[in-house]
C-alpha cells in the first residue's frame, strides 16, 4: 500500500476546523478530485457514517465506498473503504497556538498488475500527493475566510 501524510495550519479554531471536515457535503468543495458524496446510512456523524464516493484522478473516475472507522470529537476521523477500491485514512487535529494543525493520512492500493504498480509509483502518487496537497490548501483558504 502506499502511504500520503501531510500536515496544514489553518487560522481557525478547532471546532470550526472538526465541523467542516466532518460535513461530507463540504468536500466536493475543497478536495480535488472529489465530484460527489452521498451518504448511505441515515447516520451523519460518528463511528459507522457510510458515503459512496464519486472522484476523478488521473482522468478516470473512480467510485467507491467508505465508512467511518473511528470518531474522538475535535480530534480524529477514521476511514476505509467498504468496496473493491482499497483505501483507509485519519484526518488528525490538534489546537496551535494560532488555530489548528490539519493531519491527513491516507494509505491506497489500486487494482493494479505489477506493471500498474510501477506505473503508480512513478504518476499516480505523484499526482495523489499533489492532489492532497491542493486540498488542503484550498481548504484552509475556505476556512480561513
Amino acid at each position: 500500500m502506499a502511504k500520503i501524510e501531510k500536515s496544514i495550519e489553518i487560522k481557525a479554531p478547532i471546532e470550526k476546523v472538526w465541523a467542516f471536515l466532518t460535513d461530507f457535503g463540504n468536500y466536493p468543495s475543497f478536495m480535488k478530485g472529489v465530484k460527489k458524496i452521498n451518504y448511505l446510512t441515515d447516520k451523519r456523524s460518528g463511528v459507522g457514517v457510510q458515503t459512496h464516493w464519486v472522484m476523478e484522478s488521473s482522468g478516470q473516475e473512480i467510485e467507491w465506498d467508505g465508512e467511518c472507522t473511528e470518531w474522538v470529537e475535535n480530534k480524529k476521523m477514521s476511514w476505509h473503504s467498504t468496496s473493491e477500491m482499497k483505501f483507509s485514512g485519519h484526518q488528525l487535529i490538534e489546537p496551535t497556538e494560532t488555530g489548528t494543525k490539519l493531519t491527513l493520512i491516507m494509505d491506497y492500493e489500486l487494482p493494479y498488475s505489477i506493471l500498474g504498480k510501477i506505473i503508480d509509483k512513478l504518476k499516480v502518487e505523484k499526482e495523489f500527493v499533489k492532489q492532497v496537497e491542493e486540498s488542503l490548501e484550498a481548504g484552509k483558504r475556505i476556512l480561513e475566510s
